[in-house]
C-alpha cells in the first residue's frame, strides 16, 4: 500500500485525475463567471458566485474521484475551504489589480489568474487538504 502511494506511475494518475477536475470544475466556474459578466452582474459579485459553486464542485469530485478518500471529516474540509479561501483571496486581488489598475477586461483577467491559482490548488490540496496518513 505504501508503495503504491509513493509511485511515480500512482503520482502521475492523480495528477491526471486533477487536471481533468480541473478542466471540468474550470467550465462549471469559468463559464458561469463569463455567463453571469454578461448578464451584467458585477464582476466581483459574478466572481463570489461562481466561485462559491465551483469549490463545492472540486471538493467533491477532488475527494472521491481524484484522492479517493471517503473518510476525513471536518478537519479535512476546514482544510480544504482554507485552501479554497486562500484561492479566493489571491484571486480577488489580482482580479482588482488587473481589472481596475491594469486596464484588463474581466474575462481575460480572470482567464489568465487561473493558471497561477490552479498550480497553488494541487500543492495545497495534495499536501496538506487530502494527504495520504501513511
Amino acid at each position: 500500500m505504501i508503495r503504491e502511494l509513493t509511485s511515480p506511475r500512482a503520482h502521475r494518475w492523480q495528477l491526471s485525475k486533477f487536471v481533468f477536475v480541473g478542466v471540468l470544475n474550470t467550465v462549471v466556474g469559468y463559464g458561469l463567471f463569463v455567463l453571469l459578466v454578461l448578464l451584467d452582474i458585477h464582476y466581483l459579485v459574478a466572481s463570489l458566485v461562481a466561485q462559491g459553486i465551483a469549490v463545492t464542485h472540486s471538493y467533491l469530485w477532488n475527494k472521491y474521484f481524484t484522492f479517493g478518500k471517503v473518510a476525513g471529516g471536518v478537519r479535512e474540509l476546514v482544510r480544504f475551504i482554507g485552501v479554497y479561501t486562500a484561492q479566493y483571496v489571491l484571486t480577488l486581488s489580482l482580479l482588482i489589480v488587473l481589472v481596475e489598475y491594469g486596464g484588463v477586461r474581466p474575462i481575460m483577467a480572470q482567464g489568465v489568474i487561473l493558471g497561477v491559482t490552479t498550480v497553488f490548488a494541487f500543492v495545497a490540496h495534495k499536501y496538506w487538504t487530502f494527504r495520504a496518513v501513511v
